[in-house]
Parts: structure tokens; C-alpha cells; sequence
């Protein structure tokens, strides 16, 4: 089969009408017979996909199968090495297209009720705390993909408030402070009516404002420490 790919796509060189479709094709086709003992396999599939998506720029009508398809090989790739880059490079790129993701539609469906998505949530979530740029990027994007409501957001609004709170221990910007405790209540907030959740966030929200009465001395932060 992949041979025969191969050969449709030796037929539609560059500037072919159908040289998008030819290389998502193929690289179908490799992923589908993806052998974890042959990493370059995956490899020429992510490949494929990323020339797929040049040919098909926002406002394409497939630019938004292309952006899943790369997703689905990145996530796939990220489960077999492990590799936190294809993590964060999936993340980037469904973020592109949740304007596209109208509540009720098709496209809504495919990206949040699939394992997309929720698979590149749930792993950027176990990635211990990091106060670099990069990490907080990444959680803030993490957070663009948990709208109000879903599952997984008050989780990832304590973990993006861990990593501010971490940088500022290193760096001393009272702003990342601040915005840690906005966050950390935040999270508390929303999981109220989640008693399994419940237990394992207020530990930012406990070091923030510890830290701040320590150095403050306003006893409403040993109060609301206390009561957490």
C-alpha cells in the first residue's frame, strides 16, 4: 500500500493541485503501519504532514484536518520517545484552530471528544514544575485548551500558578507572585463542587500566601492559609 502512496505522490510534483492530499496519504499510510522498532518511520510520516500543512495555510479548507493529522503523528510520537517538544509543538498547534472550534460543531467534536487533545492536556499536566519561559508558556496555552466547565481546568490553573510562583523565588518579580495567588484561587474555585480534586490544590495557594504573610505580616493570609 505505502508503495502505491508513493507512486500517487511521485506523480503530483510541486504545484500540483493534489500534492497535499498525496503526501497525507502516504504519510496515512506509514503511520498506520508505524513498527515501534522503526523510528524513522514516524519520523517520515510527521514529515509528510508538516509539507501537507505548508500546502494548506490558514483559510484552507483542509488546514484544519492537516493541523489533527500533524497533531495525531506528534502525540503518537511524544507516547513512544517521549520527546516533550512534539508535546509542546501539538499544543501550539491545536490552540491555532480553537477559534475554528464553534461549541456544537463537527470540527468542536473531533478535537476536544477525541484523544487529542485531552492526551496532550493530561501529559503537559504531569511535566514537573519549571519557572522558564518555555514552561509557562506552555501551561498558559494548556489553559487556553481547558474552557470554563472543562475537567481538567482547575488542575491546570494550579499548574500554571506553580510555575509563577516558582519564578518568583528565582527572580523576585512580585508580578508572577501576584498572579500565582490570583490563579491558585482561582483553581480552588472551580473545584469546589469537586471533592476528588479538592485535596491536591491548595498547596500553591498555601505557599504563596505563607510566604507573603512571612514577609507582610497581614494576618488575612495566615487566615485564609489556615481554613484551606
Amino acid at each position: 500500500a505505502i508503495e502505491g502512496f508513493q507512486a500517487v505522490l511521485d506523480q503530483c510534483p510541486h504545484g500540483h493541485a493534489h500534492r497535499a492530499a498525496a503526501l497525507s496519504n502516504l504519510a496515512h499510510a506509514i503511520l498506520c503501519g508505524f513498527a515501534k522498532t522503526i523510528e524513522s518511520d514516524i519520523d517520515r510520516a510527521i514529515h509528510l504532514f508538516r509539507s501537507a500543512l505548508t500546502l494548506r495555510p490558514r483559510g484552507h479548507i483542509e488546514h484544519s484536518l492537516s493541523i489533527l493529522d500533524l497533531c495525531h503523528a506528534l502525540c503518537k510520537r511524544h507516547a513512544h520517545k517521549r520527546d516533550h517538544s512534539d508535546l509542546r509543538e501539538a499544543a501550539d498547534l491545536y490552540r491555532s484552530i480553537l477559534p475554528l472550534c464553534v461549541e456544537g460543531s463537527h470540527l468542536h467534536q473531533v478535537v476536544f471528544d477525541t484523544n487529542g487533545i485531552p492526551y496532550v492536556i493530561e501529559q503537559c499536566n504531569t511535566l514537573p514544575s519549571d519557572p522558564s519561559d518555555e514552561s509557562i508558556s506552555l501551561r498558559r496555552i494548556v489553559l487556553e485548551l481547558c474552557p470554563p466547565r472543562h475537567p481538567h481546568r482547575a488542575y491546570s490553573l494550579n499548574k500554571l500558578a506553580g510555575d509563577l510562583y516558582a519564578r518568583f523565588e528565582r527572580d523576585g518579580n512580585k508580578d508572577h507572585f501576584y498572579e500565582a495567588v490570583h490563579l491558585s484561587r482561582e483553581a480552588l474555585a472551580v473545584c469546589r463542587a469537586d471533592d476528588d480534586q479538592l485535596s491536591i490544590l491548595p498547596g500553591v495557594l498555601s505557599d504563596t500566601l505563607g510566604h507573603r504573610f512571612n514577609h507582610h505580616g497581614d494576618p488575612s493570609d495566615l487566615y485564609e492559609r489556615i481554613a484551606l
